[in-house]
């Protein structure tokens, strides 16, 4: 997996993946890293859609800084005073189109905390966060303390 879909293989709000970004989108980013603009819609899991609002939306944009990278997710049509919390996360348990993916595995991977997010009293929200996504994100799973030589 290169570090452009690890970044971005599921960008998820409020676990467990009520709104998620899917692999097959991250490829495309992937396969077009050049790019210094990524704009994409999150979908809202259908287990929870009806909590969230009456017409849940979710819209983000990457923008390519020279260190790190700008993150701005919207939100609309949420219930008034809905509060998230952002996270990345390795997989996504849907597929692109916003359907439950029959194969995933009932793990999220490793997941990044990012910000927290509020739907104000109209049922919208807006967040920026500084963070590398689009090139050179790494994560690491320590299972045991590394060893020096």
């Amino acid at each position: 997996m290169t570090k452009t879909s690890f970044a971005f293989c599921v960008l998820s709000v409020c676990v467990p993946a009520v709104l998620s970004w899917s692999a097959a989108q991250a490829q495309a980013v992937n396969q077009t890293q050049s790019v210094d603009k990524v704009d994409f819609d999150l979908y809202p899991n259908p287990a929870f859609k009806q909590c969230l609002g009456p017409n849940p939306q979710a819209h983000v944009q990457v923008r390519r800084g020279d260190l790190n990278d700008k993150l701005t997710i919207s939100i609309s049509g949420i219930h008034p005073g809905l509060q998230f919390d952002l996270f990345t996360v390795q997989r996504s348990n849907l597929d692109p189109n916003g359907n439950v993916d029959p194969n995933f595995k009932g793990s999220f991977g490793l997941a990044w905390y990012q910000t927290d997010l509020q739907a104000d009293n109209s049922g919208s929200g807006r967040v920026t966060i500084q963070t590398i996504l689009l090139d050179q994100i790494f994560g690491l799973q320590l299972l045991t303390p590394p060893l020096c030589a």
